[in-house]
């Protein structure tokens, strides 16, 4: 009996050992580390166009555009206090000394060489049609296709690949007259590579790090590089996507805005692809107001856009508000109470997310998609089966923390459109119920929290900054809104910024 009892434990501990190695190999993601690969480049790029740019008077300005809306910069530059070209200038110079210094943020990871001559010709002709975006510099995505910047999705194969034609975004911004000013950092492939690399890395640009604790805290992702960006004010917006909260996520991370509009609302043409079926484009900036410009703008629907200038602030009178049960006493009691002096009903709410499965919409949809964007856009790698092919021939350069995640899609035989058709349903006939029960108008959640149901359901989510804890992370209040109720979201949203203390910004003047 003894003996069995000895040999029965040593299997268990045996068995454990086992997973506790898988855990730690596969799963359990690695620490945070100072890691640079394309500073050299960057800062090539911007001191050949601040070459002859007053510096000493740009930064002198630093009042009139640090922490600006996009209407305040428009203001200032009609009313001759700053040029289109100091505006520019003032966040190329940022770039230098705060993201791309030794240990910086590394949040950008290409830089358009032409943002000061484009700066320089707006500056010679005046804003006639008042185009918001006029003359200002955004920063992108670097899974966004532009034909003057190189296009990678962080990956090593596509580092210096141009495509030959822009996205359907970028083309949007160019023709509102907005200069791209950068591509920002990602998580590599959108963050499916492996579950060991950290958020915010990439086998091009390295590691983007969180200015609110770096190395402590995890920018989140996917879209890493562009909530760093406009929490760093680089830029007036960034332009993110999201799969499963790559929007939401890093925004909250950052104490930035960001906003994930109804899928298939801002066109995904030309952004590679992770899961058509869940991939969002949406806007990141530092206020509500610059987020709806944004989307004025990327929104496929020209009869759907917002008027700025009469954004109600009574948008939340006689509303009714889910309150997630996820929420914490205190936090509840404090939005609860708000909200009803702002004239809002409020409703406990709890957020069903079970047997949402995103992960395996991803899996079914992941490989048919690279392969045909591949083709689309002549990338250097026909398959998928190509990518991880080259990945391994360098593993410590292209796939530092592994590739287990596209090898695992890799083994994908045949989509299952039923599956992903079934999960999308059933999400969004969830959030109908929520709708139905109470005739809500939105749910607050904390976070990223309750991102899995919207995401999935195709629904439009926006995060605002709200407090930081004791350990001074950020944390945002996130509005869970209703399939095409994107302008009524964002107009509550606008609503209860204006009634929330303003965010906490990090500290960069190191």
């Amino acid at each position: 009996m003894k003996k069995i009892f000895i040999f029965t434990t040593l299997i268990v501990i045996i068995i454990l050992s086992i997973l506790i190695t898988v855990y730690f190999f596969f799963f359990k993601q690695a620490p945070l580390k100072y890691a640079q690969y394309n500073t050299e480049k960057i800062n090539n790029d911007v001191n050949k166009q601040l070459k002859g740019i007053d510096l000493k008077s740009v930064r002198s300005k630093k009042h009139l555009i640090f922490e600006k809306s996009i209407q305040e910069l428009q203001k200032a530059v009609e009313q001759g206090q700053l040029t289109y070209t100091e505006i520019t200038a003032f966040y190329l110079d940022r770039i230098q000394y705060i993201d791309q210094r030794e240990k910086g943020l590394n949040s950008i990871i290409e830089i358009n060489p032409n943002a000061i001559k484009l700066a320089k010709e707006y500056d010679k002709r005046p804003n006639e049609e008042h185009k918001p975006l006029y003359g200002l510099p955004v920063t992108l995505k670097d899974n966004i296709n532009t034909i003057d910047m190189p296009t990678s999705a962080g990956t090593h194969i596509l580092r210096n690949f141009y495509p030959n034609r822009d996205a359907k975004v970028t083309s949007q911004l160019k023709n509102s007259d907005a200069i791209i000013l950068a591509k920002t950092n990602l998580s590599e492939l959108a963050n499916f590579m492996s579950f060991k690399m950290p958020d915010g890395y990439s086998s091009k640009g390295g590691q983007t790090q969180n200015p609110y604790g770096e190395l402590k805290i995890s920018p989140l992702g996917s879209s890493s590089g562009s909530a760093v960006s406009i929490t760093s004010n680089i830029g007036v917006a960034s332009v993110g996507s999201e799969t499963t909260g790559s929007i939401i996520s890093p925004s909250y991370a950052q104490s930035v805005v960001g906003f994930k509009p109804t899928h298939e609302r801002v066109s995904n043409q030309g952004v590679f692809p992770l899961s058509p079926s869940l991939d969002t484009i949406g806007p990141i900036t530092r206020n509500v107001m610059d987020t709806i410009v944004m989307y004025n703008l990327m929104n496929i629907d020209s009869d759907k856009k917002i008027k700025v200038n009469e954004l109600p602030l009574n948008a939340l009178q006689s509303a009714k508000v889910g309150i997630s049960k996820k929420l914490d006493d205190d936090s509840a009691k404090n939005i609860k109470i708000l909200l009803h002096k702002l004239g809002a009903r409020t409703y406990d709410v709890e957020v069903n997310q079970e047997n949402i499965n995103n992960a395996e919409i991803i899996n079914n949809e992941f490989k048919f998609a690279v392969n045909r964007f591949s083709e689309e856009n002549r990338l250097p790698f026909k398959t998928l089966s190509q990518l991880i092919d080259y990945n391994q021939r360098d593993k410590n350069k292209r796939m530092k923390y592994g590739q287990y995640l596209i090898e695992m899609a890799n083994k994908t035989k045949k989509g299952d459109n039923k599956f992903v058709e079934s999960q999308i349903k059933l999400a969004q006939n969830r959030l109908k119920e929520y709708q139905r029960m109470d005739n809500l108008d939105f749910i607050i959640s904390y976070n990223a929290d309750e991102i899995l149901l919207p995401s999935v359901a195709g629904a439009p989510v926006i995060t605002i900054p709200y407090n930081r804890d004791d350990n001074e992370e950020p944390q945002s209040l996130t509005l869970i809104g209703f399939k095409n109720e994107d302008n009524n979201l964002l107009k509550a949203a606008y609503a209860l910024e204006q009634n929330l203390p303003k965010r906490k910004l990090p500290n960069l003047e190191k």
